[in-house]
């Protein structure tokens, strides 16, 4: 049972005994549907007229019986309910009088109570900015507060401004009309250099309702309706109708980052109080929103240099490998011509040199198209369905000669039929890349890499295990921090960035180990594909 249950049903039961009432109720409006919910009652399933109570707390000006008095409740300005007391005779006018008395102490405890939940919310999601959640986690939880405290009955969404494309993208949407996720992720929206500079402009938020011929009814300037034209971007017939709509510009610096939208299906559903409540999270929003670009930016520069690091170790890996090739090809092939010129070459010898040539050859070809695969970067968030079996057999294809000649053998063990998953390729090769590399630099005088892959019910599991030097039961609690490494030439960002990479794809990574044992590397993926899906439902 709530806190405010409590209230309810210890300020009904004095209340009813002030007044001897035989029967007593509190009423809250659910504005969604427009209807009226017994919060508490004296006695349990009595009689009540609910469209009375829906009239009375809209102001309607209902005709009361007279053995029946009701007082508005109110949180800050907004009439949220009602008291309702029914005697056995008819009241007298000074007993609606003090009801409205007692029912306004109710509400200013509701509203302090209220008030004592937005400054909660607001704390929490500040400590989510400031505790490293991935930013778009950041989002959806500041979504999930305006839900929390505005009760909105359709969507919320943060729109993100691309300034070199004039346009807002939808970068995070919580609907609350049904269950699952948002078809509008990424949806970009067209805008213009005065809507901008209107927007960056505006102190408030402002909000839009529609009017009963399917309208938008704004205040008087133009460049309220051409924002509406932005935020009325759910015109599917599947989707429910919007018809209010608060709408806040997010700015820093003097900077236009965004909007934040909050609508719902009921006409005229938001007023100046839920105005404000949207106005006191600007500052989280502001400060989600400017965390998440600059996390994109680091995130994005860090991704390059640590690519830039990988070749680097590519490089010296396979730098011996084409220096032998090479050298044995050189000498065989100025043989060759001087057999040609004094025309003394054996038909036999020549084809077999030839074939040790292109041997050569293909092995240097292999290698240079293995670190040109990995160079190549595509566009930021471009992703793709992946096959994971290509990417595992290509990270350890970058590296095999050099875990050869350090005496490392391979096992891998994939799988067959693995779903794809939707990620960006040359990331999610960049992760293999690096977490081989760390098993490969555990084990100094050899050892065993064992590489699996494998699906259940729900998700699908990748696992590195090697029997190097193993981790230190203090440094493993640290290995994915920014920053720290046990290595003297590392940067202590190659599992940080893992990790990044992976919650892109909505993966996780998990690592047990055990000095002196070795160390494995756990990666999960959601499965997102039918047959997933149809097994869940058959084993529920």
């Amino acid at each position: 049972m709530t806190t405010n249950a409590k209230l309810y049903r210890f300020a009904l039961r004095e209340i009813a005994r002030f007044f001897r009432a035989s029967e007593g109720c509190i009423v809250l409006h659910e504005r969604a549907r427009d209807t009226a919910r017994i919060e508490a009652e004296t006695k349990q399933k009595r009689e009540w007229d609910l469209n009375l109570f829906v009239d009375f707390i809209k102001n309607r000006r209902p005709a009361i019986p007279p053995d029946l008095i009701l007082a508005p409740l109110r949180v800050r300005n907004k009439v949220v309910g009602l008291i309702a007391i029914r005697g056995e005779e008819r009241f007298a006018k000074a007993d609606g009088k003090f009801l409205c008395r007692l029912a306004d102490r109710v509400s200013r405890e509701l509203t302090a109570r209220e008030e004592l939940r937005l400054l909660t919310v607001r704390a929490r999601i500040s400590k989510d900015i400031l505790r490293g959640l991935r930013p778009k986690d950041v989002l959806y939880k500041l979504l999930d507060g305006l839900e929390e405290l505005l009760g909105y009955d359709h969507s919320a969404a943060i729109l993100f401004l691309d300034g070199e494309k004039s346009a807002f993208k939808v970068q995070a949407e919580k609907i609350t009309w049904r269950k699952g996720k948002s078809d509008q992720i990424g949806l970009e929206l067209p805008s213009d250099a005065d809507t901008n500079r209107f927007l960056l402009k505006s102190s408030e938020p402002f909000t839009f309702n529609r009017s009963a011929d399917g309208d938008w009814r704004a205040w008087g300037s133009p460049d309220y309706l051409r924002v509406m034209e932005i935020l009325d971007y759910n015109k599917v017939r599947s989707i429910p109708v919007e018809n209010s709509i608060i709408c806040a510009p997010l700015r820093s610096r003097g900077e236009l980052l965004g909007l934040l939208k909050v609508s719902s299906r009921v006409r005229e559903a938001f007023d100046g109080d839920d105005v404000r409540v949207v106005q006191e999270f600007l500052p989280q929003a502001n400060a989600a929103i400017r965390t998440s670009q600059l996390s994109a930016t680091l995130h994005k520069r860090t991704i390059q240099s640590e690519k830039r690091l990988g070749i680097l170790e590519i490089a010296r890996g396979v730098a011996h490998d084409i220096n032998n090739a090479l050298g044995s090809v050189l000498p065989l092939t100025q043989a060759i011509i001087s057999d040609t010129r004094e025309a003394c070459s054996d038909p036999h010898e020549f084809l077999q040199d030839m074939l040790y040539i292109e041997e050569n050859v293909k092995l240097c070809a292999r290698i240079f198209r293995s670190m040109l695969d990995y160079v190549k970067t595509e566009e930021l968030g471009q992703f793709v369905a992946v096959e994971i079996n290509k990417c595992i057999l290509g990270a350890v294809r970058l590296l095999e000669r050099g875990l050869s000649t350090r005496g490392i053998a391979v096992e891998v063990d994939i799988e067959e039929g693995l779903p794809t998953i939707e990620a960006n390729p040359n990331r999610l090769q960049q992760v293999f890349f690096n977490i081989i590399t760390n098993a490969r630099d555990a084990m100094p005088d050899g050892g065993v890499l064992k590489i699996k892959a494998w699906k259940d019910v729900e998700m699908m599991h990748i696992s590195f295990q090697d029997t190097g030097v193993g981790i230190r039961k203090g440094d493993l609690k640290r290995v994915m921090e920014p920053f720290f490494t046990t290595k003297k030439e590392g940067t202590g960002l190659g599992l940080s960035i893992c990790r990044s990479i992976l919650w892109e794809s909505n993966g996780k990574m998990r690592i047990k180990s055990e000095p002196g044992k070795g160390t494995t590397v756990f990666i999960d993926f959601p499965r997102s594909d039918a047959n997933a899906q149809e097994t869940k439902r058959a084993t529920k």
